[in-house]
């Protein structure tokens, strides 16, 4: 033996003999770096072999068996030691608003369209199939719908399955939508939607831009044709900020996507689901699951290494979405083109692909929410339920009162539409009065260089009701016009917390808890769009409101419909002429039939007539005679077969003096130069005019005999 092996090892550590060193290097705990590779890992390996040839050389006496002793904690110490994975945990929801549509609960939803409005047969219900709407035209080939309205929500993800129960009908339209639309008065919007007709099915997504009254353009970015692959129950995704991005999925296939549009649909959005029809031969429907709205379609983990991967995988272990963590340790996975929520985890892998961080377990996993790597789970969110009821210090018991009535004549119209009334339980009152006079100015031309002004003065007397703290006092919202005419039957919502607390039409009543804010909002329709509030002046249309006693507010329309009089004299020889016309708005429900009457020295009285119940009466008189004429206003698709029931108006001097529905006819004063408008409606968009080609869905034209003009809309296949 060498004298080497006799000597002792003394570091000051006390003595050991070399083979104890040894035994020492071999049972030592060897720490491999977790984010070794292949390469380096043999590399180490070949440096240990080479140790243990050495070992071997200088404990030769030890012979084989020894040398094998001691090499094996070697090779149990090779594997890299790795340490437990971090905790992932959820720290926000995306989660804004489920609705399975199967629960029988209806109240998230609010219900319309122009069937109320027209009387058109409709029907809501909800069972454990889903949710049902169905519609009946009126008369066939003229549109009417009936919806269901979400609250106004700030999202960007929202998502339905639609089902169309017909493959074909035996004549006009029947289709069924989710659409997702700005909540401001104009009508902007995405859908997604199926229709029948006698010739088969299609599915199209389509977006529009529009004004307070209708879409004016529409943009069908995709369409498919039924048959024997295409079904008729469909799971719909829509994705937008409302600004330039959109991205739709139709079971979970992208079919369209765009960053470059100019959408001009400003969030909040409301959802609708929607059936129109011009079938009116019996009631149609289509069924509706599983509604959701989230924050967006990105899931966001948050504090992960740089570098590394994060993973969503569903409880099945298929890797669903998948992205870099990026140089602020955030990763962002798209979840878009999944149905929601997925159950599974979220994992970060490092660049060897072990596993680093991870949630705990199986969770409810939604687009929008926000997750941290090495945290508590501090959940937040703002989702809500038609079936979930969130727990309170307050508990209030509310009524909700319905009353409706509605009288109609010739000359006038007097409509109490339906109000809501929601009321808690007790209150103790004194009664004070206040009163708030507005005056409106009305100016009148008297010749080229005169003009004098009218005053009229409207009174608004609110009763104010003083009620003890804790108890509940009533909020009245009226409407009226820019003049101070009473207008019935417009819409209204009471918000608390965020919330549609209750509905109804003008004049609406609510009872409010005292000390309590809600917000108040007042709508207008069709061509009396809302103005400002008569109090205040604000031109929002929503409001604060903090109850202490009764309060009445009023909301002022500025309608299309305006009266005007003007009196110009001219003189040529010893011929004077003088023309008044005076436009009054009243209601009717008669054929579509516009007269604008002139006769010489005499006076006229000629009714408007629409089938959108807006009548107008013109008294014209003057001392010229250039007679009238008819004009009628078709409308057709491209293929020339007759569309009917689609909008059309008349102007002059830019005022709205009529509006009717294809087929419409308008008389007309020979020589005088007017506007006319022609609209597309849904899945019938504007094109041309016939005779002329113009793209343009507003022309003048100036008569001296009847004559008639032909939109051509372009109707998606």
């Amino acid at each position: 033996m060498d004298s080497e092996s006799k000597g002792p090892y003394n570091q000051g550590e006390g003595s050991v003999t070399i083979s104890e060193k040894y035994l020492m290097v071999f049972q030592r705990r060897v720490h491999l770096p977790s984010h070794g590779g292949v390469l380096w890992y043999f590399s180490w390996c070949a440096i240990n072999w080479l140790r243990i040839s050495l070992i071997w050389f200088s404990m030769k006496r030890l012979g084989l068996a020894g040398l094998l002793l001691l090499t094996l904690p070697v090779f149990f110490q090779l594997l890299p030691a790795h340490a437990a994975p971090l905790s992932i945990n959820e720290v926000q929801s995306g989660l804004l608003a489920q609705d399975s549509l199967t629960s029988g609960n209806t109240a998230y939803w609010f219900f319309y369209g122009d069937a109320v409005l027209t009387g058109a047969p409709h029907t809501y219900s909800e069972d454990s199939q889903g949710l049902h709407i169905g519609i009946q035209a009126n008369k066939p080939g003229t549109w009417i719908g009936f919806f269901a309205e979400s609250p106004k929500t700030a999202g960007q993800l929202f998502h339905a399955v639609l089902t169309l129960p017909y493959s074909k009908i035996s004549s006009n339209e029947f289709n069924t939508g989710l659409y997702v639309q700005t909540s401001t008065d104009h009508i902007n919007y995405i859908t997604c939607a199926a229709q029948a007709d006698s010739t088969g099915y299609y599915w199209s997504v389509v977006y529009t831009r529009g004004n307070a009254q209708s879409a004016q353009q529409y943009f069908t970015v995709f369409s498919q044709a039924g048959g024997p692959t295409v079904p008729l129950t469909r799971d719909c995704t829509i994705i937008t900020n409302g600004t330039n991005q959109m991205k739709v999925y139709l079971d979970g296939q992208l079919v369209y996507s765009s960053s470059n549009l100019n959408l001009q649909m400003p969030s909040p959005f409301n959802s609708y689901l929607e059936v129109q029809s011009t079938y009116a031969g019996g009631m149609l429907s289509a069924k509706y699951n599983d509604y959701y709205a989230t924050v967006s379609s990105i899931v966001q983990v948050q504090n992960a290494q740089p570098g590394d991967t994060a993973q969503i995988i569903d409880s099945k272990s298929n890797v669903l979405a998948s992205a870099t963590v990026g140089t602020g340790g955030v990763a962002l996975l798209d979840v878009g083109q999944n149905h929601l929520p997925i159950t599974g985890y979220v994992q970060i892998y490092d660049t060897a692909h072990n596993l680093v961080a991870t949630t705990g377990g199986t969770g409810a996993i939604w687009g929008g929410d926000v997750y941290r790597v090495g945290t508590t789970t501090t959940t937040t969110t703002s989702a809500t339920s038609s079936t979930t009821t969130a727990a309170s210090s307050t508990t209030t018991s509310l009524t909700t009162t319905t009353t409706a009535s509605s009288t109609t004549s010739a000359a006038s119209s007097s409509v109490t539409s339906t109000s809501s009334s929601t009321t808690p339980s007790t209150s103790t009152t004194s009664t004070a009065t206040t009163t708030t006079t507005a005056t409106t100015t009305t100016p009148t031309t008297t010749s080229s260089t005169t003009i004098s002004a009218t005053s009229s003065s409207t009174t608004v007397t609110s009763t104010t009701t003083a009620t003890s703290s804790g108890g509940t006092s009533k909020l009245t919202v009226s409407t009226q016009d820019l003049y101070g005419s009473p207008l019935t039957g417009y819409y209204t919502e009471l918000y608390l917390n965020g919330k549609k607390a209750a509905d109804g039409y003008s004049p609406a009543t609510y009872t409010l808890n005292n000390g309590q804010a809600y917000t108040i909002e007042s709508d207008g329709y069709g061509s009396c769009p809302f103005d400002h509030w008569l109090d205040t002046g604000s031109a929002n249309n929503q409001r604060g409101i903090t109850l202490t006693a009764d309060t009445a507010l009023r909301a002022v329309l500025k309608c299309g419909t305006t009266t005007t009089t003007a009196t110009t004299s001219t003189t040529t020889a010893t011929t004077t002429t003088t023309a008044t016309t005076t436009t009054t708005a009243t209601t009717t429900t008669t054929a579509t039939t516009t007269t604008i009457s002139t006769s010489t020295s005499t006076t006229t009285t000629a009714t408007i007539t629409t089938s959108s119940t807006t009548t107008g009466t013109v008294t014209t008189t003057t001392t010229s005679g250039g007679g009238t004429s008819h004009m009628t206003i078709n409308a057709q698709d491209t293929n020339g077969a007759p569309l009917t029931g689609y909008y059309t108006a008349l102007y002059q001097n830019n005022q709205k003096l009529a509006t009717g529905y294809t087929p419409a006819v308008y008389t007309l004063n020979n020589g005088q130069t007017y506007t006319v408008e022609a609209d597309g409606y849904g899945t019938c968009v504007w094109y041309q005019w016939l005779d002329t080609g113009s793209a343009n869905n507003l022309r003048d034209v100036t008569l001296t005999a009847d004559a008639t003009l032909t939109a051509v809309l372009k109707c998606a296949p």
